[in-house]
């Protein structure tokens, strides 16, 4: 009877992993690019503008492709603050061309502050990151000359020391040989940034998929083949900032402010998920320490549904619209 159970298990795995690659499809960006340097490009959202609201500078994770800010037309965090009259613009990072493989953070963080140069001049402007972009919008109002008047951190990572243990970093001979991995790589491939990323939680994609393989409910349906689209459909990282995020990891080289000295006064909202595996709250803790003007909400939510779920649409956007509001009074 085990074994038929298990049997079954692994058929419906199956089924749900064929019932997505049916209908997995690559998603580009559709709306106005309006700078672009090298790999990197800014979309631009906005629909009526209301140029007593400030700019919204939307800056995804380096990771991962933007459009999980973008997600459908019911579930866009950028189009919501695009309608409401906000110039808004989001941040594309593509994939790294062979003239881009020494880039690093400082690299990519320069290129940030051009493009806010270009794009806000001096009009009052607010960052809003999520995960990796979080620290580049630190990193931003560190060193900007730009408006900056506010900031928005969502699953934004400092602290790295909870990953040491999950993949073996405090082993020098395991560090070793990923180092040795990487160097051997032009980029190192979303697949291997996936497989590094799922090793957090290994029996979540046999769940996920395993429940995917019965779902009835068309919304439902939809909306998990859109989310596993983006979670899959990642971008190559440079060698050279590969290098650099194995050494954050394992030196925890961010929190030591190696990259850049925070100094971020202006006002700062920020957002952790109680259920977030890959940037749990006491990952950000440090980094929330450091800004004198902040207010901290946690949820219960995942790294993703911060983003995505009903929960942020309910809560987590009406927030961040009200307190736009209070910073641009």
């Amino acid at each position: 009877m085990t074994s038929e159970l298990a049997l079954d298990n692994i058929h419906s795995f199956l089924r749900g992993i064929n019932r997505f690659y049916t209908n997995f499809d690559r998603r580009k960006a559709a709306n106005q690019i309006i700078w672009q340097e090298g790999s990197t490009q800014v979309i631009d959202y906005t629909q009526v503008a209301n140029f007593d609201l400030p700019i919204l500078f939307f800056i995804p994770s380096l990771i991962n492709k933007s459009y999980i800010l973008d997600l459908t037309g019911e579930t866009s965090l950028v189009r919501y603050f695009a309608s409401l009259g906000y110039r808004t613009y989001l941040v594309d990072f593509t994939e790294p061309t062979n003239d881009e493989l020494n880039m690093g953070f400082s690299d990519y963080q320069q290129r940030l502050n051009r493009a806010l140069d270009f794009i806000c001049e001096k009009s009052p402007t607010v960052t809003i990151g999520y995960c990796l972009g979080g620290v580049f919008s630190c990193a931003l109002h560190s060193s900007s000359k730009a408006n900056l008047i506010g900031q928005i951190l969502i699953a934004t990572p400092w602290d790295f020391s909870h990953f040491n243990q999950t993949f073996g970093l405090n082993n020098p001979l395991i560090l070793q040989n990923f180092v040795s991995i990487v160097n051997s790589l032009d980029k190192v491939s979303p697949s291997l940034v996936q497989w590094f990323f799922s090793s957090l939680d290994p029996n979540k994609i046999w769940n996920k998929f395993t429940q995917f393989s019965d779902m009835q409910e068309q919304p439902e349906v939809d909306k998990f083949i859109t989310i596993e689209q983006w979670v899959n459909d990642g971008i190559s990282l440079s060698r050279k900032f590969a290098l650099e995020a194995l050494s954050m990891l394992h030196s925890n080289e961010l929190q030591a402010e190696k990259f850049f000295s925070v100094n971020c006064p202006t006002p700062c909202l920020i957002f952790s998920g109680l259920d977030d595996k890959i940037v749990p709250p006491s990952s950000s803790i440090n980094l929330y320490n450091l800004l004198p003007n902040k207010e901290v909400m946690v949820k219960r939510a995942g790294h993703i549904g911060l983003i995505v779920s009903k929960l942020a649409r309910e809560e987590i956007w009406s927030k961040m619209e009200s307190w736009l509001k209070k910073i641009a009074e």
